[in-house]
């Protein structure tokens, strides 16, 4: 035995905590998670969690009496006195009589015996095993010459004789004989009731554990598929658009008084089409489609459809922007750029090239969701008709856009004034061809 500065010497405890600042918790209730304490626990307190299981504990005390039991020498103990937490008798419950038996198996017919006392020691060292009421048991052996008791030897001194009949005073032995056998009848039934509602407890444990694994991986499953889910739709909408239709189920149509509206359109598509399988025709398309949402992207603009080789973007929306006029028509010169580039590397392969017209216009419209299957965030208004007149109207490798769109990009961009053209169902329309930055 040492005292506690020289474990602390010795290196083998970090620190010591005065009795009185150590406490576990008596019980816990399952359903809240609260954790009952002896006394109350000082704010900031250093609270250390492990795990207190019936069987470890029988099998290391197994182990320890057998370490101690070994190392006797060659002088037997007499007694053994053996001191254990009070919690560790909680857990252990209807088996803490197996302590006794454990202890037995290995000192034989030597006394022993031993008290629950107020916490226990265990290590505190990072990264170890933690022993709090659960592995630790104090053992001391006495050798048998120093045994006395009430200054008598032990040898010579029988329990058996500290009784004398005068202390039973008037109770017969008949009446003692029915009360101790009333008293262990109620034993053994209150024994059984708590190994059943120990079982019991035990089984509700180990499904409660099974239980919270298998919640947890379909709360982890789940949450997967809802960041699928989410991905997916934040893929087919603006940002806004799908949280409000997540919150609310619906998207109100909101109405933007200027937004510039871009169509592309490739010359001879049928052609083009019939001349290649439905798997080739979707290949190049999505190759193309693909290279124009990156370059949309940059510009910070908003894919709306594709339908066939068309393809349909716009600026100022779902967030207003004021250089939205600016930013499509920068896209559309991209886009055109792209084509020449592919087109030059797929005549130097034999491969078929597209010719892509290009038509933009600029005004008011009205953008939301509408239906309740397969949603698609759309565009409606006169702004979009006349948009897909400046593609119908343009020409190959060229990007064609109307008044309103000319007056916001005026000033970076020299256009050519093609006059009015006439539009379907529109009458005659002013067009300019976009040539180049100024």
């Amino acid at each position: 035995l040492i005292d506690a500065d020289e474990a602390l010497r010795l290196g083998l405890v970090n620190r010591v905590v005065p009795p009185d600042q150590l406490q576990a918790a008596t019980s816990d209730d399952e359903e809240s998670g609260e954790l009952t304490f002896g006394a109350s626990v000082p704010e900031g307190a250093e609270v250390q969690l492990t795990e207190a299981n019936r069987e470890p504990i029988l099998q290391d005390l197994d182990s320890q009496i057998k370490q101690m039991s070994d190392s006797y020498g060659e002088i037997p103990p007499g007694v053994a006195l053996i001191f254990s937490c009070g919690i560790r008798k909680t857990i252990l419950g209807s088996r803490a009589t197996e302590e006794r038996e454990i202890i037995r198996s290995y000192l034989g017919d030597k006394p022993f015996l031993g008290f629950y006392s107020y916490g226990e020691i265990a290590p505190l060292k990072e990264k170890e095993k933690s022993f709090l009421h659960h592995c630790t048991i104090g053992t001391l052996f006495i050798e048998a010459k120093d045994l006395r008791f009430d200054g008598v030897t032990n040898s010579s001194h029988s329990v058996e004789n500290s009784f004398s009949p005068d202390t039973l005073h008037s109770i017969s032995k008949n009446d003692l004989i029915q009360k101790v056998e009333m008293l262990q009848h109620k034993l053994k039934r209150e024994h059984f009731k708590r190994l059943i509602l120990e079982d019991a407890r035990e089984q509700n444990l180990s499904l409660m554990t099974t239980i919270n694994q298998e919640v947890r991986s379909l709360y982890t499953a789940l949450e997967k598929e809802k960041s699928k889910t989410d991905e997916l739709l934040l893929n087919i909408l603006p940002d806004d658009v799908a949280e409000e239709l997540k919150k609310s189920g619906k998207v109100k149509p909101i109405r933007y008084e200027s937004v510039s509206v871009l169509f592309t359109d490739s010359k001879g598509f049928t052609a083009i089409a019939s001349k290649l399988s439905p798997e080739q025709l979707v290949e190049e398309l999505d190759f193309y489609f693909s290279k124009f949402d990156a370059i949309i992207d940059q510009y910070g603009l908003e894919k709306l459809k594709t339908i066939g080789d068309a393809y349909m973007c716009a600026g100022g929306l779902p967030v207003a922007s004021n250089s939205h006029a600016l930013d499509v028509v920068k896209a559309a010169m991209d886009m055109q750029k792209l084509m020449v580039r592919i087109n030059e590397e797929n005549l130097q392969k034999n491969k078929q090239t597209w010719e892509l017209r290009i038509g933009i216009n600029t005004g008011p419209i009205l953008a939301g969701v509408i239906g309740q299957r397969k949603f698609a965030y759309d565009i409606w208004g006169d702004t979009v008709n006349i948009a897909s007149r400046m593609e119908s109207n343009g020409e190959p490798g060229r990007v064609n856009i109307s008044q309103s769109t000319y007056e916001l990009v005026q000033q970076e961009f020299v256009c050519e004034h093609r006059g009015k053209i006439m539009a379907k169902n529109k009458g005659e329309i002013d067009m300019y061809f976009v040539e180049g930055n100024r």
